[in-house]
């Protein structure tokens, strides 16, 4: 989930609390950008907000596809 809001949403709608344990924040993955707890919305920051939120996915998603390699 990229903030609270869509984690929240998610989580209800889970089918199953066991499911919803399985949610997780991308932010929990942020290796490079550990201070933030959320991915901010890019729409009213201009190019360096996009590349900022680019920085930041291309980074979660490295750390969860170590994490996923490693099971």
């Amino acid at each position: 989930a990229m903030d609270d809001t869509n984690y929240h949403n998610l989580y209800r709608l889970a089918p199953s609390r066991e499911a919803g344990n399985r949610i997780y924040r991308m932010s929990e993955f942020f290796r490079e950008h550990p201070k933030w707890t959320h991915v901010p919305d890019p729409y009213y920051e201009g190019h360096e907000g996009f590349e900022l939120v680019l920085d930041m996915l291309e980074d979660g998603c490295r750390t969860l596809l170590d994490e996923l390699e490693k099971r």
